[in-house]
């Protein structure tokens, strides 16, 4: 913090006692702003709702969110950080006046097909049109934001007929764009290959032609895994916000309503007997994605030996 003193000059060139007194006092406040972290606010904008078990277990879908991406006790500025939580589906949203105080914006995972009609995805659809225009907002979707986000910006989202469901736990390739990207380089060295839970059956049929679009991964059947629209914009079809345990509890409910065929369900639950998702690796990208400087944005420059 930079603070502006006027010494009025006494004969003798020094500082009247009484400027000495506002200069000391001045600097102890000096000192007290630069320790103060600054403050961060997040907002999740939330398209879906938990079922039964999930609600009752472990919270609403906006709050596994700020569970998993709210800063650690302990972590600088943690303190200082603020969440807050919006349910799109009954119509909320931030005002104008208050949406750009975020720091950066959560889209959630949903039932709801991103590209449908409903009034409220289209008013989000104009929200994030509105947010990309404004350039200095961090946005993440998943699954559901995701695909809103490709959708909103000109890209294609819906069902990929021939796949069908993608359920359980599936390992996903990043490209060489995210292994170069400032918040994933460092968390992706030497690892070829991640795993992540999947729950749908839409997916992004193509990327929005937008400045700045990148491909960040793919799997075997989901060739748009994760994409960046510039600095600001992350988005991952995956649920890292769900563990095994979640997915289960899902995938049985729908089964058991006929939405999702039996095999895809055996298929999904035995996956999910194998394996865990890598879900503290895709975090820590996700939380660095939400936080980062602008500085970090560029690799380290390399410098030629003289």
């Amino acid at each position: 913090a930079t603070v502006a003193w006027a010494r009025r000059r006494q004969p003798c060139g020094r500082p009247a006692a009484a400027s000495q007194r506002a200069l000391a006092r001045g600097c102890a406040a000096a000192a007290a702003v630069a320790h103060t972290p600054v403050r961060r606010a997040f907002c999740v904008l939330g398209t879906g709702h938990a079922n039964t078990y999930i609600d009752k277990h472990y919270g609403q879908y906006v709050d596994l969110f700020e569970r998993l991406l709210r800063a650690h006790p302990g972590d600088a500025g943690a303190e200082a950080e603020v969440w807050h939580k919006f349910d799109c589906t009954k119509g909320e949203f931030p005002s104008r006046e208050a949406e750009m105080e975020y720091d950066g914006y959560v889209l959630t995972g949903s039932s709801f097909d991103a590209h449908g009609p409903e009034v409220w995805i289209e008013q989000l659809r104009q929200y994030v049109r509105r947010l990309h225009a404004a350039g200095d907002k961090r946005i993440l979707g998943v699954c559901f934001g995701h695909q809103l986000i490709a959708n909103a910006l000109g890209g294609v989202s819906g069902p990929a007929a021939e796949i069908g469901w993608q359920l359980g736990v599936r390992e996903v390739f990043p490209t060489d764009a995210m292994r170069s990207a400032w918040y994933a380089r460092e968390l992706l060295e030497g690892i070829e290959s991640f795993t992540i839970n999947q729950m749908h059956r839409d997916q992004v049929l193509r990327l929005p032609a937008v400045d700045g679009v990148q491909l960040l991964a793919s799997s075997k059947h989901t060739p748009v895994e994760a994409y960046s629209v510039g600095h600001n914009i992350l988005c991952v079809q995956g649920h890292p916000e769900l563990n095994n345990d979640m997915v289960r509890s899902v995938v049985a409910d729908r089964v058991g309503s006929g939405r999702v065929p039996p095999a895809s369900g055996e298929w999904a639950m035995c996956t999910m007997q194998l394996a865990e998702p890598d879900k503290d690796l895709v975090t820590r990208v996700l939380r660095r994605f939400l936080r980062g400087s602008p500085e970090a944005q560029a690799p380290p420059s390399s410098t030629s030996s003289p």
